[in-house]
């Protein structure tokens, strides 16, 4: 894009303010004479050819890049709403594939085991499937990372299920 008479004028202007030898001051302001004097323009007329120079500037600049759509914060699941519940769930999402009432027992139950030791019953969690090498490995790896001391145990009898619970720190009070 070319500059406009306005801007033309305001770099002569510049040149006749900062020349940095007194003969380019000298030519700068013929320039900026004969500028003038073709647009009908006199000295008084310089602050609002400079204004307008300035306001070309600005036009002339590129539109600036799209904001980030994440820093609006209000678009999509995270906003100011937002729980750790949430979060545990949008995790797991990454990593398994299951329905979405899964999702939601899953995260209250990692959270769960945060805080078991306060309550006198608690669930346990048994993940089974009909057929093999369907991700059921790939559930408990990904919980091992979000539950409080896990303890994954394979093929778990009812007896070892109950020697399990009286060996835990928060049993032996009791």
């Amino acid at each position: 894009m070319s500059a406009t008479p306005p801007q033309i004028f305001a770099k002569i202007f510049a040149l006749f303010m900062s020349g940095a030898i007194e003969g380019e001051r000298k030519a700068a302001e013929r320039k900026m004479d004969q500028w003038l004097a073709r647009h009908g323009k006199t000295r008084a007329d310089i602050p609002s050819i400079l204004v307008q120079a300035a306001k070309d500037d600005r036009a002339a600049q590129p539109p600036p890049p799209p904001s980030d759509p994440r820093d609006a914060g209000t678009a999509g699941p995270i906003g100011a709403n937002i729980t750790p519940l949430d979060l545990i769930r949008a995790l797991l999402q990454d990593y398994i594939a299951i329905d979405e009432h899964e999702y939601i027992a899953l995260a209250l139950w990692s959270v769960h085991t945060h805080v078991y030791d306060r309550f006198e019953h608690t669930p346990r969690l048994v993940a089974t499937s009909p057929v093999r090498h369907c991700g059921k490995t790939t559930v408990l790896k990904v919980l091992s990372r979000l539950v409080a001391r896990p303890e994954p145990i394979i093929s778990i009898t009812q007896g070892a299920l109950y020697d399990t619970i009286n060996r835990l720190p928060h049993n032996a009070a009791r």
